[in-house]
């Protein structure tokens, strides 16, 4: 039997504390001491360039969220326990970034979602973390290969007609031959940004004053959190077309795959398809082959453990890894090509 995760000992005071008043002192010290700093750095390296007031906004809402999961996990209310409160700190900080550039900088962070889902599902492909903790990007064969300084000549190669016409993995494998070595995956979204001329309105801070006036400079507005008609229309058709195949794996693939969908940062996918009118939450249980009432009561906990699949399905977990690993496989193969 596999042993239970075991509870932070950093929050073990916290959560056994006999007061509310001694329960919110050692809260209080466990947000300045470890989590604020930790949610700080994540939140001044992945919003490089962002106005000062919007990034203490998002650490501000990751801490809330933070302190409402230890809250929660005091009361006996949470229903999975925290091994590390600093991993913990850390992804609930990226996921607040994901969602302040989902909707300040649409067509980048689609890039860079395309980019992502191809490395993790184009068998030429593949991402790993480096030695400091940031993903690389790489041909398959390079799997766990540090990054490379790029080839001299990298920077002059003509590439933009064949950023045009290539199609992204295809562009995405020629980038990663002419440097000759794995590239820093945001790096490798930056240069791609640059080649297919992929651009946002410049980050205007919706709570700062611009720099002369108290008013936003003339023609400055917050950016539009939609990507545009023809674009989200494109979206729409490849996602609506994945969804498809995901419909006609056969039901443990589906099982496997759905309920444990993650985006980058380890946080839950499903929940998003009623969100984007993808498809409802009546169709999500429908094709998990799942009673409503009995989905609902696992849509909070999303994503799930492969244990916990593993019990749904009468499996091992490594049966889930690998029913999970084969029905990525069948929907690389299937959506390679237009």
């Amino acid at each position: 039997m596999a042993e239970a995760p075991r509870l932070d000992p950093a929050l073990g005071a916290f959560v056994d504390s006999r007061s509310e008043a001694d329960a919110d002192d050692r809260l209080g010290a466990l947000l300045e001491e470890v989590a604020r700093p930790v949610v700080a750095r994540v939140v001044r390296a992945q919003l490089a360039g962002v106005p000062e007031s919007d990034r203490e906004d998002v650490a501000a809402g990751a801490l809330l969220r933070l302190t409402e999961r230890l809250r929660a996990l005091r009361a006996g209310e949470a229903t999975e326990t925290i091994e590390s409160l600093r991993a913990y700190a850390i992804v609930t900080a990226q996921n607040g970034c994901r969602a302040f550039l989902r909707a300040r900088q649409p067509e980048r962070t689609r890039l860079g979602n395309q980019v992502r889902y191809l490395l993790g599902h184009d068998p030429a492909l593949a991402r790993w973390p480096g030695a400091d903790g940031a993903w690389l990007a790489g041909l398959a064969g390079w799997r766990g290969r540090a990054a490379e300084r790029p080839r001299p000549d990298l920077d002059g190669l003509p590439l933009e007609r064949a950023a045009a016409e290539l199609e992204l993995g295809e562009l995405i494998r020629r980038l990663l031959l002419l440097r000759g070595g794995p590239w820093p995956v945001l790096d490798l979204v930056a240069a791609l940004a640059e080649l297919r001329g992929v651009r946002d309105q410049p980050l205007v801070s919706l709570t700062e004053p611009a720099a002369d006036e108290d008013e936003a400079a003339p023609g400055q507005e917050p950016v539009e959190t939609r990507p545009g008609p023809l674009r989200e229309a494109e979206d729409r058709q490849f996602l609506s077309r994945i969804w498809a195949e995901v419909r006609d794996l056969p039901r443990r693939q589906r099982v496997a795959l759905l309920l444990n969908l993650r985006d980058a940062g380890g946080g839950d996918m499903l929940s998003l398809l009623p969100v984007t009118g993808l498809a409802s939450a009546g169709e999500v249980a429908r094709v998990l082959d799942l009673p409503a009432a009995e989905l609902a009561e696992l849509w909070p906990r999303l994503p799930l453990e492969d244990r916990e699949i593993a019990a749904l399905l009468q499996a091992t977990p490594r049966q889930v890894i690998n029913l999970r690993k084969s029905a990525r496989e069948r929907l690389a193969r299937r959506t390679r090509h237009p």
